[in-house]
């Protein structure tokens, strides 16, 4: 995959808990469900993410999975 199809990982800050979050999975789990539904998102310090999106807090690498963040060696 060449550096213009890698998606975009944002670099945000610690979590902050007086603002909205998603839990952090204790595993990752890459279970889809095949029913169709509304995107459901995670939450990062207020802040909306959609379902796949990655960020990078504090030299950890998250990824958006069913409303939880999953830790992702990158």
């Amino acid at each position: 995959m060449s550096e213009k199809e890698k998606p975009k990982i944002e670099q945000v800050g610690p979590m902050d808990p007086s603002k909205r979050n998603s839990p952090i999975a204790e595993g990752h789990s890459e279970e889809v469900s095949t029913q169709k539904r509304a995107p459901i998102l995670c939450y990062w310090n207020g802040v909306a993410y959609s379902n796949g999106a990655r960020i990078l807090s504090n030299g950890h690498y998250y990824e958006c999975m069913n409303g939880e963040w999953n830790i992702n060696p990158q």
